[in-house]
This record gives C-alpha cells, structure tokens and sequence, in this order.
C-alpha cells in the first residue's frame, strides 16, 4: 500500500501543477499540527496566516495558505534525507519537477526515478545526517543510513532557484572497525571551523 501511495504521489506532482503548492486543502481527521509538521512550518505561523479562531477547528475542503518557505537549502537537503523511509512525503516539493539529474546508474533521472526508489525501500530504512554544508548553489552531506544494512553515505546536492536539479551519493558499509589513524567512519567535528581559511585549504586541495 506504501508504494502505490508513493507512487501516486509522484505522479500528481509529475501531472499537476498545484501539486505541493501554496495551499493545503484540509482532508477527514486531518491535524492542524500534523498539516505543519508536513509542509514544515508552525501550528502558530498556519494560525496567523489564515485567521484561524481556534486550532482544534478545522474543517474538511478548508483552504489552508501555507506561510512562505523560509528553509534554506541545507535545510531543505536534511529534510529531504531524513524523510527517507518515514511516511512524510513533503520533503519531495524540493525536488524540480521537471528537471531531476541522478547521478546514480542504479537510480533513473527525475521524480519517477526517486519515486521508484522510494516505493522499494525496506520497512526498516532509517536516514540520518551527521554533517551538513552549503556553498553557493550546493550542499554536501554526510549521512548514516539503514538502507539495505548499515551505511555511510556522501551525498550532494546542486540547487536552481530554490529546488534541487541534481543528486551526487556514493554509499559504502558501515563498519565498527578504526582506520589506522583511529577514526571511524562517523566519528569527529562536524562543526565548521577557520572560516578566514577557506581559500587557502580549497587550494590545497
């Protein structure tokens, strides 16, 4: 049932133009709280928006406005990664409809391909990040997965206007073992430091 939900899902985005627009039509035992965890906003942000009176009460075919996004790209890449394997499927409005580049041989190109993905992932598939940056129109991340067993993932993403047109990953097995220096695969900072820096280390790279 998960998967034909998925991909029904995918395909009103891939058909529709309103999909994952700036409005939210209330549905039976629909949640106020739960209408903003999806979309990523604030019960008192939908509140204010629409002129709710009180937000225990809303109605089936009510129109909700969404506030405006205010999540920034990496914001937007963790949530996307950590939508992995749940039942929030909001996260895929990051995603350009129309223009989805995976550089992955196992993985097609747009949102047939993630949504083909998604629709086969194992019941047990857990996403989380451990470190996040951005640089101008991309996002790198370093992630822990449960996908198919335990991983380690590198993943990028490349933003136009907002959405993401392109997702780089490379993805190896988590291992308990130290590397000669005795560091894990997971282990250390993940707080960037010496900004002033930056220049001089990406030219030694």
């Amino acid at each position: 049932m998960k998967r034909i939900l998925v991909l029904g899902l995918i395909g009103m985005m891939l058909f529709s133009s309103l999909a994952f627009a700036d409005e939210y039509i209330v549905k039976e035992d629909d949640k106020l709280w739960k209408i903003a965890e999806d979309n990523h906003t604030t019960v008192e942000d939908l509140v204010e928006e629409n002129d709710i009176k009180d937000p225990n009460m809303i109605y089936i075919n009510q129109v909700l406005t969404m506030p405006q996004e205010t999540l920034t790209n990496k914001e937007k890449s963790v949530a996307v990664i950590e939508s992995l394997g749940t039942d929030n499927l909001g996260p895929i409005a990051y995603i350009n409809p129309n223009k989805y580049i995976q550089h992955n041989l196992g993985v097609a190109d747009g949102l047939e391909g993630f949504g083909a993905l998604v629709s086969i992932l194992p019941e047990d598939t857990t996403a989380k990040n451990i470190r996040v940056f951005e640089e101008g129109d991309y996002v790198f991340m370093h992630n822990e997965y449960n996908f198919f067993g335990p991983k380690v993932g590198f993943d990028i993403f490349r933003f136009e206007d907002g959405l993401i047109v392109e997702h780089w990953d490379n993805l190896a097995v988590l291992s308990a073992e130290m590397n000669p220096s005795g560091r894990g695969q997971l282990d250390g900072t993940a707080i960037l430091k010496d900004i002033d820096k930056t220049a001089e280390n990406k030219q030694a790279v």
